[in-house]
């Protein structure tokens, strides 16, 4: 049984979490990751082609798209200056072919049809500090 303090708390708390999700998301430099958001797929062929597969837009313009080596990630970064993870697990043999790829096309579809596509830079960056 919840006392009329415990019951304070929870309210306090919900509306605080109201707050962060109202207000301080515009302020927040990062998107939730984007495999958090929508369907997503990573696909690549030895050819160091990379493709982004999803099925909802994103949240802002895409700019470009950094492969981080130490870490095995791969980060979106928008218009607007905020970035979002893919939220997907690079496995060590895509990451071969990421390290030389230059360019990631996105491909956005609705059911077996493709909405758009784009081509974008992609940064790699390797520091050799750290390994994922």
């Amino acid at each position: 049984m919840l006392t009329q303090y415990d019951e304070g708390i929870m309210t306090g708390t919900s509306r605080a979490s109201r707050f962060v999700d109202d207000v301080v998301a515009d302020e927040i430099p990062v998107f939730r990751p984007l495999a958090a958001t929508m369907n997503v797929d990573l696909v690549m062929n030895p050819d160091s082609k990379v493709w982004i597969l999803h099925d909802k837009p994103f949240p802002d313009i895409l700019m470009w798209v950094e492969y981080d080596i130490d870490a095995a990630t791969l980060t979106l970064v928008y218009r607007n200056g905020k970035i979002q993870d893919l939220g997907i697990k690079i496995h060590a043999p895509m990451r071969k072919y990421l390290r030389s790829a230059r360019q990631l096309f996105t491909m956005r579809l609705e059911g077996e049809q493709i909405v758009d596509t784009y081509i974008r830079p992609l940064l790699v960056r390797e520091t050799g500090y750290y390994k994922a």
